[in-house]
């Protein structure tokens, strides 16, 4: 038992919400039982456990801090580079078919992307299901608006340091990560709008036509 709480520990499986615009006395969310897809993501076995533990708050990164380069191979086979993020706010979340909270999330994240799909932000969806025809099967029931990315040899979990499911990041035109949020609950919608909000006034304050 020791050896896998340890490993919980390691994976820090953390449902948190880190964001450049909360309050210093802002009170983090509770903990929450870990699923057991995630426990089998681990290699752990859930059917060994009595009881599933809780996860508890990874530590958080200091934000803002430089992203990885924005170079993605989308589903459709499409090369997307920094030129398709010039001057633009870039949401990128990370998430898996399998995975409970990511299905509450969904339908939240897509309706904030198609609230701005005028303005100058995008959105970089990454699956980390092992199977590309699971994905592809989901993606034909629940298409969304974003660039859809597989990541099934979880190198981009790798780069942008991903430990748990879903992770949102926001990134602004100067390629610094301003917003990390990891898992879904009360509150989560409302976070992210203000984040990607805040970003845009400052994105359309930079403009020459707002200095004019």
């Amino acid at each position: 038992m020791k050896r896998i709480y340890a490993l919980l520990a390691a994976c820090s499986v953390a449902i948190f919400t880190v964001s450049a615009f909360a309050a210093p006395q802002q009170a983090a969310p509770e903990a929450r039982r870990v699923t057991p897809e995630e426990l089998r993501l681990m290699g752990i076995d859930p059917e060994s456990m009595k009881t599933l533990p809780s996860v508890k708050l990874a530590n958080a990164t200091a934000l803002p801090y430089p992203a990885p380069t924005l170079r993605f191979r989308s589903l459709d086979g499409k090369e997307i580079g920094p030129k398709e993020f010039e001057g633009k706010v870039v949401l990128i979340d990370f998430w898996a078919t399998w995975c409970g909270y990511c299905a509450k999330a969904r339908p939240e994240v897509e309706a904030i992307a198609t609230r701005h799909a005028s303005a100058p932000f995008t959105r970089v969806s990454i699956s980390a299901d092992q199977s590309e025809s699971v994905l592809r099967k989901f993606l034909a029931a629940h298409p969304g608006h974003a660039h859809q990315v597989w990541d099934g040899d979880r190198q981009l979990l790798s780069q942008f340091r991903v430990s748990g499911f879903p992770t949102h990041l926001l990134i602004n035109p100067s390629g610094q990560v301003v917003h990390l949020m990891n898992g879904w609950g009360a509150g989560s919608r409302a976070g992210l709008e203000s984040a990607i909000t805040a970003e845009l006034r400052k994105v359309a304050a930079a403009s020459p036509r707002a200095k004019t």
